[in-house]
């Protein structure tokens, strides 16, 4: 689920029409600074690998030696290498990093209103 949420009580939050009880909340996901950087750098670096990789495919198949074969055999798992980089990275800047139920804490706090709100 995804979106904002709301607190009902001190141990059940709702998001959109869907109220859940936090103990049954198994994991988070976050987009931190972090999964958006390592995201990036296995991006980039992946999608040069598998632009490299298409480029040796492609001139393979249009050179018509010996050579046009080796270009295929080493061009296209080159190219499939670099396409999962990317998807890869695209997953982990979208989705964010993945927290399991064991490794965080909740507290709820209510926050009062400043002064200058009442």
């Amino acid at each position: 689920m995804k979106g904002a949420f709301k607190l009902v009580s001190d141990q059940a939050i709702r998001i959109s029409t869907d109220t859940l009880q936090i103990n049954q909340i198994q994991e988070l996901r976050a987009k931190t600074s972090s999964s958006v950087i390592g995201g990036t750098a296995l991006l980039i670096p992946s999608s040069l690998i598998g632009s490299s990789g298409l480029v040796l495919t492609i001139a393979g198949n249009s050179s018509l030696s010996d050579y046009g074969i080796i270009e295929v055999i080493f061009g296209a798992p080159i190219a499939a290498l670099g396409t999962i980089g990317v998807v890869s990275g695209i997953k982990l800047i979208s989705n964010g990093k993945k927290c399991q139920r064991s490794k965080w804490e909740y507290t709820i706090v209510l926050e009062t209103p400043l002064a200058s709100e009442k």
